[in-house]
């Protein structure tokens, strides 16, 4: 399996700390720090009266959630059992929900944030900074030996098409919003 040598696969590659480090980040990925950020995001929004991108980015989240739920049940596929798991999962593997709730939500958040921003290398920052957090994210589940490697190229790929589905949303909703046909 990947970060682990074969000679000793219960352990993983790198010094005694990194483990606990990728544990740090597989927690930016967790439904706990996501919920928290889009609940911060959401009273930042409403209290700017951006209602309609308040309510677009708790749809894109509840949504994201349930579609990851429903997936992983229909699919049913088992965790890796190669190695030892590094931290406790209590679903099925695919797609990865961590990845796929990363991915769609931080892309969300930097949507929220480059909006009305017209300068390209405040969105290149915000959107690559997204898209890293959540590829780290993903990467953190593979090392914890939680994930196959697809589990998380999935879960990367539904979150992406569940952003921008939900950025054309909002993109139809301000077009047709008050005085607009």
């Amino acid at each position: 399996m990947i970060f682990r040598s074969a000679e000793r696969p219960d352990e993983p590659l790198g010094p005694d700390w990194l483990e606990e480090t990728v544990r740090d980040f597989t927690a930016l990925g967790g439904y706990g720090v996501l919920i928290t950020l889009v609940l911060a995001a959401m009273a930042f929004l409403l209290l700017a009266h951006r209602y309609r991108q308040a309510i677009v980015l708790a749809m894109a989240l509840g949504s994201g959630i349930l579609m990851n739920h429903l997936l992983k049940l229909s699919l049913s596929r088992p965790r890796p059992d190669v190695v030892e798991h590094l931290t406790n999962v209590y679903t099925a593997s695919f797609p990865s929900g961590h990845a796929l709730a990363s991915m769609l939500i931080y892309l969300m958040l930097a949507r929220v944030l480059v909006r009305e921003r017209a300068e390209w290398t405040v969105h290149i920052l915000a959107y690559g900074f997204a898209v890293l957090l959540a590829v780290v994210v993903g990467i953190s589940r593979i090392y914890l030996g939680v994930h196959w490697p697809t589990d998380v190229m999935a879960g990367w790929a539904f979150g992406l098409g569940w952003a921008v589905l939900f950025w054309q949303l909002d993109v139809r909703l301000q077009r047709s919003g008050p005085g607009r046909p």
